[in-house]
């Protein structure tokens, strides 16, 4: 197994593939929704994956919509649900931004990628 500066260095990789499936029909609201991701190739950097709401490759809020450890298992994919449901998105919403994270040894805090999987959002 490789090491890894898991204190300040960001996941060199992230997902491969997004895809996003809403249930409500209701515009600017998603419910019953999930999102199934693609796993990077390589995740020896990697604990898992957060998705925020987004105005082109900026982020709206601080707190992500939907997050996922990285399983044990060899899985290709994770399903991950929203952490509420439903929720409203703000008009502004453009992308999805998917984000894989490592947790830091030291500061016990999340580092993410420093550069998002973008999944565009129509509303």
């Amino acid at each position: 197994k490789q090491s890894y500066d898991r204190d300040t260095k960001p996941p060199q990789e992230t997902a491969k593939y997004v895809q996003f499936f809403d249930q409500d029909c209701t515009a600017l609201e998603i419910g019953s929704s999930s999102f199934t991701i693609v796993r990077a190739s390589q995740e020896v950097d990697i604990d898992g994956y957060n998705i925020y709401l987004g105005k082109s490759s900026q982020k709206l809020y601080k707190t992500p919509i939907a997050t996922a450890s990285k399983p044990e298992e060899i899985a290709p994919f994770l399903v991950l649900p929203l952490l509420t449901d439903p929720t409203v998105i703000p008009s502004v919403t453009t992308h999805f931004l998917i984000y894989s994270y490592i947790n830091s040894t030291s500061s016990k805090t999340i580092i993410e990628s420093t550069t998002p999987y973008l999944l565009p959002f129509t509303g």
